[in-house]
């Protein structure tokens, strides 16, 4: 159960605004995941950048360089902007921007937590949420990778193993038509159950917090990947 969200303001209303709640209250009410596509979020350039004087192939590729460039902007709307902390059963799933930006966005987002470090406090003044935006990430943000060999999330799974979703993206060019196999062999040091936690569980989870679980993962919901925290994990054992 999911709703395409644009990680843009609509109509001028970004995320964050008391207009905007709403929607998070209903996405949550009804049991839906928001998910942003990085088909429905593109970037911002120049438009100088267009002058290619015709070549598609440039073109193209300057158009997929910042596939993330969008979601960046919009997680920090909703972890400063207090999104994440009014409505905590709420998810967003990110799909096909890959995964290499969002450990440095992450890690870009503590530096400027003010009880995390002093200097922040002089630009942005304190910082008012319950939890670190690590911590909202990690407990509200899933991304999902293409099964190619520039999106293995080795990284993820190492820094924030709560976040990573299986997806196969099957039966587009990008896809893998037995991406469970793909990933056996591209992450062999995941156990059994974190791997199931990876293909199925984690999203379990997600659904168990809004109120409406999956049926058919009642019951069960994997420990997530990665080693031991000091924080507590999401989930618990099958």
């Amino acid at each position: 159960r999911s709703c395409l969200f644009s990680a843009g303001p609509t109509y001028g209303i970004p995320h964050f605004l008391s207009a905007y709640d709403r929607v998070g209250s209903a996405a949550v009410d009804r049991g839906m995941l928001p998910i942003l596509h990085v088909g429905a979020n593109p970037a911002t350039f120049a438009p100088g950048w267009g002058n290619v004087e015709g070549n598609m192939t440039l073109l193209r590729q300057l158009g997929v360089c910042q596939g993330h460039q969008s979601v960046q902007v919009f997680l920090n709307g909703m972890v400063f902007g207090g999104v994440f902390e009014r409505h905590p059963g709420l998810s967003i799933l990110i799909t096909e921007c890959g995964t290499h930006w969002l450990g440095s966005t992450v890690e870009h987002m503590e530096n400027r937590n003010g009880r995390r470090y002093v200097s922040p406090n002089v630009f942005f003044g304190e910082y008012p949420w319950a939890l670190s935006p690590a911590e909202f990430v990690r407990r509200q943000v899933r991304v999902s990778p293409l099964p190619q060999p520039d999106q293995i999330p080795t990284r993820v799974i190492a820094e924030l193993p709560e976040c990573i979703v299986f997806s196969s993206g099957y039966a587009h060019n990008e896809g893998n038509p037995n991406p469970v196999d793909w990933y056996r062999t591209v992450l062999p040091e995941l156990s059994d159950e974190q791997l199931a936690w990876f293909l199925g569980g984690n999203m379990a989870d997600v659904f168990a917090r809004m109120g409406h679980p999956l049926a058919a993962a009642a019951g069960c919901r994997p420990a997530p990947l990665g080693p031991p925290r000091t924080t507590t994990p999401l989930g618990g054992p099958c």
